[in-house]
């Protein structure tokens, strides 16, 4: 019946069919564990790159704190930003030898959700170029204002003959809403 050469040709067929299984086998099995690790990789990239992207935010915003401190002083944050910016004034006006008067400050409510605006008036009096001078320092206030309004009438003093001027100015200054 079977010769030993079949029954070798029988195994050795078995044994290669089963190889040959097997060998298939373990090639989807790391084919599979193969892509399962691609895609893992993928992740751990992805959280990588969203770490790396949330610290460059990190650092951004811990570089720039200088920046908006510096931004910030520049708004009227309540009424003692408001009283420190009219002694302000009434300091630079006196060392300029000129009378100043705080004609008018009221807060009025903008459609900025952030911000409403102060209008202040000043009149001011005293020699013309530091009148003027008092003026151009007060137009370079660093707020984020508008002139609106600046009257300024000169005459000549006829006991000294020095210029002296009046001169109203009305501002438009943005303050932080809900504040002052």
């Amino acid at each position: 019946m079977f010769t030993s050469t079949n029954k070798f040709l029988i195994i050795s067929t078995l044994v290669f069919f089963a190889a040959v299984g097997g060998l298939g086998y373990l090639y989807w099995l790391i084919r599979t564990d193969g892509q399962e690790l691609l895609a893992t990789m993928q992740l751990v990239a992805d959280d990588q790159s969203a770490h790396e992207n949330s610290q460059v935010v990190l650092d951004a915003f811990a570089e720039s704190e200088n920046r908006r401190t510096q931004l910030e002083s520049y708004i009227l944050n309540d009424d003692e930003d408001t009283a420190n910016l009219l002694s302000l004034v009434e300091a630079v006006a006196a060392e300029q030898g000129v009378t100043v008067s705080t004609d008018k400050l009221q807060v009025v409510e903008t459609e900025d959700k952030d911000f409403d605006d102060l209008s202040v008036r000043f009149k001011l009096e005293g020699p013309g170029d530091n009148v003027k001078r008092l003026i151009s320092l007060i137009e370079t206030l660093p707020y984020k204002q508008q002139v609106n309004e600046l009257t300024l009438r000169e005459s000549i003093d006829e006991t000294t003959g020095l210029t002296r001027a009046n001169a109203e100015i009305a501002l438009v200054i943005s303050i932080k809403a809900g504040n002052i």
